[in-house]
């Protein structure tokens, strides 16, 4: 009797930096655990919880795949290819449609679109420099009109970079070879934005589901958990009637710039799992606290996604509605024993085989109480 076909999923975590060796980057113990993980999470959405009430059915997560195929974290030529070589379907997005829709400029041209422009008046999309007297001349006019404050602490970043990598930092309008050689490639790479440096207060994320039927889900919105220094280590966020919002007071601008640009998305032709970026800081004109999104777009899976699944099957299984959430992506052993030991929390460790890496999720019934556990662990909620 033949096997019944399969979902192949190919965790490509990074695949948009084309340059880089994705064999590296695909040996990276972080990288293997939450490739593990992100797989791992499909399985949960067929088990039955036995909970049949409507915020755990969980209709905004109608994202498993409906036929066997190829499943990559990150569409490209090249997983459409191997799709092929398989003689399976590829599911998820067009790569070509994923190309257009990742790219950081794109997410500048939705802002502008939406009205939404707070953070983006200084920012400068560059394409395909062919010099290094053409990057040099082009970063000297860029820095030129700038205010004092945005010369002083300024960034080249990859249009199509991932999770922070590729940026080059720039300090008083001070110009080096690392920036013009960095901005003529980055250029030449999908695009280059030049912009001043925020200090951010609250780092956000939305997860939507594009739908094959020109129909989007908002699946949540969650808070970034980081170290002090600025590196990812997982998401939180508040439970509300079984969904997820960020715990701050972004989330209704959350609601409406998910709502404003899914259609500009859908237009587009995505299907699949997408998300935005978003953050507040204190402007360096003002003084006041701003906020801007969408910062950039992820047209793939993300952490937080992965977060999320996980997070909604504990609070499935313990029927909790309201309350906080936290995932932690690479879990200290510290943290795990304090989960456990707490009989407040609902905790679920989850080790994964390669790596023996351990991913943590945990949910109160407080609203308020990990957000204060990550405060005094110092970790930036």
């Amino acid at each position: 009797m033949a096997a019944e076909p399969q979902t192949l999923f190919l965790p490509n975590i990074g695949a948009e930096e084309s340059h880089r060796s994705g064999k590296t980057l695909a040996q990276h113990p972080v990288v293997i655990h939450l490739g593990e993980l992100w797989q791992k999470s499909f399985g949960l959405l067929t088990e039955s919880t036995g909970d049949n009430s409507s915020s755990h059915q969980n209709a905004d997560w109608d994202d498993l795949p409906t036929a066997p195929g190829l499943l990559p974290w990150f569409a490209t030529q090249a997983t459409f290819l191997e799709a092929q070589e398989r003689g399976l379907p590829h599911l998820g997005p067009q790569p070509q449609i994923v190309q257009t829709i990742h790219n950081k400029g794109f997410a500048k041209q939705l802002a502008q679109t939406i009205g939404h422009n707070t953070g983006w008046q200084y920012s400068h999309i560059l394409q395909c420099l062919q010099s290094e007297q053409e990057a040099k001349s082009k970063l000297e006019e860029i820095l030129a009109g700038w205010p004092q404050w945005a010369q002083a602490n300024f960034t080249i970043k990859p249009c199509m970079g991932s999770s922070g990598r590729g940026r080059i930092a720039g300090k008083n309008g001070l110009i080096s070879t690392q920036h013009i050689r960095g901005l003529m490639k980055m250029s030449q790479r999908g695009g280059a934005i030049v912009e001043p440096w925020y200090s951010t207060i609250n780092n956000l994320s939305t997860q939507i589901f594009f739908k094959p039927d020109h129909t989007w889900n908002i699946c949540g919105h969650t808070s970034q958990v980081l170290t002090q220094s600025g590196t990812y280590l997982g998401n939180h966020g508040r439970l509300v009637q079984g969904k997820s919002d960020s715990g701050t007071q972004y989330d209704s601008q959350l609601e409406q710039v998910a709502q404003s640009i899914a259609p500009l998305i859908q237009e587009q032709g995505f299907e699949g799992m997408c998300g935005f970026d978003a953050f507040s800081f204190l402007c360096p004109e003002t003084g006041e606290e701003k906020f801007r999104a969408p910062l950039e777009i992820n047209a793939r899976f993300t952490s937080a996604t992965v977060g999320l699944r996980y997070m909604r099957h504990l609070a499935s299984q313990h029927s909790i509605d309201y309350g906080s959430w936290l995932f932690l992506l690479d879990a200290r052993e510290a943290w795990c024993k304090v989960a456990v030991q707490n009989p407040d929390w609902k905790s679920w460790i989850i080790p994964t085989k390669t790596t023996g890496k351990k991913a943590l999720i945990l949910i109160s019934e407080h609203s308020e109480i990990l957000k204060q556990w990550l405060v005094e662990n110092k970790l930036r909620p």
